[in-house]
């Protein structure tokens, strides 16, 4: 006979994360409930799954330029993931959103509309200015190396930059 403080059996169940997702966040297939265990059948909550790969770095990406477009990071760190059409305007939304602490993100929009391109919106607060920026990311494929062209490994790219 087991003792009363002794465990009865010892399992593993899902814990979802207890934060909300991130609309366009992708949800795994519902947990189920260890059918040996009638008392706590249906009680186990859905698993949140993973999301898709794109959305992480599409979304990394987005606050990196919403920290340069604010000012608090260096420019430079985010030019090897725009194109020179983004850069521009980045500069251009710099000083209009300047701001001394860091921007405050608010919530980060990603939808990916293929394995390849994600598109992210991002509402920040640049001090007291709440803005939106929609960003564009491609996938770019690594690039052997060519004759006169080093090789490069695969990278997203933010292809455009709007603000309404």
């Amino acid at each position: 006979m087991q003792h009363p403080s002794e465990p009865a059996a010892l399992r593993l169940i899902v814990v979802p994360d207890g934060s909300p997702p991130y609309d366009g966040d992708a949800h795994g297939p519902p947990a189920v409930a260890d059918a040996a265990s009638p008392a706590h059948a249906g009680s186990v909550p859905a698993a949140v799954g993973p999301p898709p790969a794109a959305v992480l770095p599409a979304k990394q990406l987005a606050q990196a330029i919403i920290e340069a477009v604010a000012g608090t990071r260096p420019f430079r760190q985010v030019v090897p993931a725009t194109t020179e059409r983004v850069q521009a305007q980045i500069r251009g939304l710099v000083q209009p959103l300047r701001t001394e602490g860091n921007p405050r993100i608010q919530r980060i929009l990603a939808s990916p509309t293929s394995a390849e391109v994600v598109e992210v919106t991002v509402i920040a607060a640049f001090g007291p200015r709440t803005r939106a920026l929609a960003m564009r990311f491609e996938h770019l494929p690594a690039r052997p190396s060519a004759p006169g062209l080093p090789p490069r490994p695969s990278r997203w790219l933010c292809t455009d930059l709007e603000t309404p």
